[in-house]
């Protein structure tokens, strides 16, 4: 984090508690790992915009791709409402962000090993 922090000194993001944790994996009827819960409740990405370097830049675009890391309803809506996330989950995987070029490309991450 405090090299994020470095780098992006502008960068913003909110927390998880431990009720909207719990909420979630009654939501999902699933139970989060350790690190899963510690990251959301201790690390501020909900909402925050990372930058990937996808591409080689040109003239007109500097080949970064952005994602928008998610939040707790984020997660209960693309997991619960929307395919792909009902099949994903299934397979154990969840929501983590989404692309923020307008896409809206969900990325999930497995969370057991089913």
């Amino acid at each position: 984090m405090e090299r994020i922090k470095l780098k992006y000194p502008d960068f913003v993001g909110k927390t998880a508690t431990e009720s909207d944790l719990t909420r979630l994996e009654k939501e999902l009827k699933i139970k989060l790992p350790e690190w899963y819960i510690e990251l959301y409740t201790t690390v501020p990405l909900i909402d925050a915009e990372f930058g990937i370097q996808e591409d080689e830049p040109d003239e007109d675009y500097d080949g970064v791709s952005y994602i928008i890391w998610g939040g707790v309803d984020d997660i209960i809506d693309e997991s619960t409402k929307y395919e792909p996330g009902i099949s994903a989950l299934e397979d154990g995987f969840v929501f983590l962000a989404s692309c923020s070029h307008g896409s809206g490309d969900p990325i999930y991450a497995k969370l057991n090993s089913k």
